[in-house]
């Protein structure tokens, strides 16, 4: 065989090798939605029963279910905020202060009228605190979430830094709309005033409150509670956790030692699920369980094992930084995902490979 024939013969073989190599599929599961970018990153995101609403520093946004525009209200900038922006299903809160000299206002909005506020000064909201000792209840703005409404948003929980009586207050805001009129905010009763003293008046102890099946859950450094809307409470641990979710039939609870507890759907008859959990913070969406180390960080998916939440599959183009990831959700066959000042949506969550 002739050196030039050899030389053709590995021609043809490396091209055969080449051709059978192919590069790595690049995967963008994820879709921009309504494409437009807000003036502020998105501080919360829900999906009630048709629509996705979602709230930054100075913008409130609905989608419909096919995640089409609805609304894209502007809303006034305080001077400062207390924490993240609290939505519910049919009404949003925000704690804000409006002037550098001004004091804390608890602002209501209804969903289907955000342009009309129903203000609060915070620190009335105990009226049997002496009004020389006014300034020294503070509204809390370390938690996850800064307080969480009900079902039908037709009743606030909200915590307060109670240095008055060297502990953490929550109040419990009855909420009642114009429905006949404008839509907007009608009138709040502050229904039950909860005092705990078992979390002390500190900042930075409050990690996190969410309303799960009719019950709010509190997460602190100094044990976690469950509020009823009755305003009587109970603390249900005294170790330092993570998270309250609900799956299925029972609700979780992640501690940071690793445990996962379960118990019933009246966060009662608590019992070790596994001790080798590494749930942290939790979001559920579409039945499924997302964990997130912090705010901004990226989501991860776990199975039912709960134990080694993965990776999911992003866009090339997303940002990998530990602020751009704030909430997911799921709505009429999509999950929703915001990154910074975009929404983004996927029909399935996609698990990287090892």
């Amino acid at each position: 065989m002739t050196s030039r024939l050899r030389v053709l013969l590995l021609f043809l073989v490396l091209t055969q090798i080449s051709c059978l190599i192919r590069a790595p599929e690049v995967l963008t599961p994820w879709e921009q939605v309504a494409n437009f970018s807000t003036v502020t990153p998105y501080k919360n995101m829900i999906a009630t029963a048709n629509e996705i609403h979602l709230i930054t520093d100075d913008e409130f946004v609905r989608l419909d279910k096919n995640g089409k525009l609805v609304t894209r209200q502007p809303l006034p900038l305080p001077f400062k905020f207390f924490g993240r922006p609290i939505l519910g299903n049919f009404a949003m809160a925000r704690i804000v202060r409006k002037s550098a000299q001004g004091n804390p206002i608890l602002e209501l909005r209804s969903s289907n009228n955000p342009l009309e506020a129903f203000d609060t000064d915070f620190t009335t909201l105990d009226d049997s605190i002496d009004s020389m000792l006014l300034d020294n209840i503070f509204p809390e703005e370390d938690s996850r979430y800064s307080g969480a409404f009900n079902e039908n948003s037709t009743q606030l929980l909200i915590p307060s830094i109670n240095f008055s009586k060297n502990l953490h207050t929550f109040f419990l805001i009855d909420i009642d709309y114009n429905l006949g009129g404008t839509n907007g905010i009608a009138a709040i009763e502050v229904k039950h005033i909860i005092d705990i003293p078992e979390i002390p008046a500190a900042n930075g102890v409050l990690d996190n409150i969410k309303f799960i099946n009719g019950n709010y859950y509190i997460v602190s450094l100094d044990g976690s509670f469950l509020i009823r809307p009755d305003g009587s409470y109970e603390k249900l641990f005294q170790g330092h956790f993570w998270d309250f979710f609900e799956k299925g039939n029972q609700i979780y609870a992640t501690e940071r030692s690793r445990a996962l507890y379960e118990g019933d759907l009246n966060g009662s008859n608590w019992a070790i699920q596994n001790d080798s959990s590494a749930l942290q913070q939790v979001e559920i969406a579409n039945g499924s369980v997302f964990s997130q180390q912090a705010i901004g960080f990226r989501f991860k998916y776990s199975n039912n094992d709960f134990r080694n939440p993965e990776d999911i599959v992003h866009n090339p183009e997303f940002p990998n930084d530990f602020a751009a990831y704030r909430n997911i959700c799921f709505l009429n066959g999509f999950y929703y995902m915001t990154i910074q000042k975009e929404v983004w949506r996927a029909s399935e969550i996609l698990i990287e490979e090892e």
